[in-house]
Order: structure tokens, then C-alpha cells, then sequence
């Protein structure tokens, strides 16, 4: 998992250095998409936990 978040800088950053706007916002959005899920996730996650305790 965070192999994948490096990348998704990584390709942000490149993205922005590029001036490519387009891509820029598209992979803003998916990486925001991918941290929002990640944190949805995590909360389903600690949910179970605290029902099992």
C-alpha cells in the first residue's frame, strides 16, 4: 500500500512539474479518491474490531 501512495506523488509531482493540467487534476482526483477509500476502509476495519471486543 504504500508503494502504490509513493507512486501516486510521484506521478502527481511529475504532473505538475510537467505543466500538464489535465493530467494533473485526474490524478489529483484519483489519488484523493484512493485516500478516501484507504480511510473508509480503515474505519470499517476499526468498526469490526471495537464490535468484537
Amino acid at each position: 500500500m504504500r508503494s502504490d501512495l509513493i507512486k501516486s506523488w510521484d506521478q502527481i509531482l511529475s504532473f505538475w512539474a510537467d505543466r500538464n493540467d489535465e493530467f494533473l487534476v485526474i490524478a489529483t482526483l484519483n489519488f484523493s479518491q484512493y485516500l478516501f477509500n484507504s480511510e473508509v476502509e480503515l474505519e470499517k476495519r476499526i468498526g469490526l474490531i471495537n464490535k468484537t471486543q
